[in-house]
């Protein structure tokens, strides 16, 4: 029956969940609670960095929001893996919000600032395949800005890791930042729901955000 093919769907995805897990956290670490002081107590410098950054807005649909900035990326201060444990932080941090839950999230990405040097093929993968399969997350949308002028080089082997479902979910906007605001608008995602990085209204602050999530036990 389609519940049984369901549930059953639903198992293994919890299974490659924990798998995956306990691959990236260690196998003690892995059952902790996804906290500062506990599985994250060893990954705060990627998570400092705001590689990727919480955004407090939703879309019209009630989808959660998550800015990817490529250039706070430094190979030298953390593994592939420590960046991919701060990656999880954001995603579950995301995901406490049951709008969120039911419609999923949208990655909004600007390597307008980013270097070639700063691109980790390797690490592009590890993070795709985690939301491809493991973690229990709907990617909506991903919507990449301002690419820098070598993105060409890149992007097929982005579109290469994301596969034929996800690639349907990618879009990339160049231009000026109003052209560039004016094509977010137009998939629901306002001004005021954007960061000021790319000329929307809303100021960052992930060294507060993080405090206060700390300062409430998160």
């Amino acid at each position: 029956t389609t519940t049984t093919t369901t549930t059953k769907l639903a198992a293994i995805r919890i299974g490659k969940y924990w798998d995956k897990r306990v691959e990236i956290f260690g196998d003690t670490k892995a059952f902790l609670p996804l906290t500062q002081k506990n599985a994250l107590k060893d990954h705060m410098v990627p998570l400092r960095l705001g590689f990727a950054r919480f955004l407090p807005g939703k879309d019209p649909t009630g989808r959660g929001l998550i800015y990817i900035d490529p250039s706070k990326q430094d190979k030298t201060k953390y593994t592939r893996e420590s960046m991919q444990c701060a990656l999880w932080y954001m995603i579950h941090a995301s995901l406490e919000c049951e709008s969120s839950q039911q419609k999923g999230l949208i990655f909004v990405a600007c390597p307008r600032k980013a270097k070639f040097g700063q691109v980790d093929r390797t690490l592009i993968k590890m993070n795709i395949s985690s939301i491809k399969g493991c973690l229990p997350v709907r990617l909506s949308a991903i919507h990449i800005c301002h690419p820098p002028s070598f993105f060409s080089t890149i992007f097929p082997i982005i579109r290469l890791f994301l596969g034929e479902r996800l690639r349907k979910r990618l879009r990339v906007h160049s231009g000026t930042d109003q052209a560039v605001l004016n094509k977010l608008a137009s998939f629901g995602l306002s001004k005021d729901l954007l960061p000021t990085d790319i000329g929307g209204d809303y100021v960052l602050d992930h060294d507060g955000w993080l405090d206060a999530r700390a300062k409430e036990g998160n």
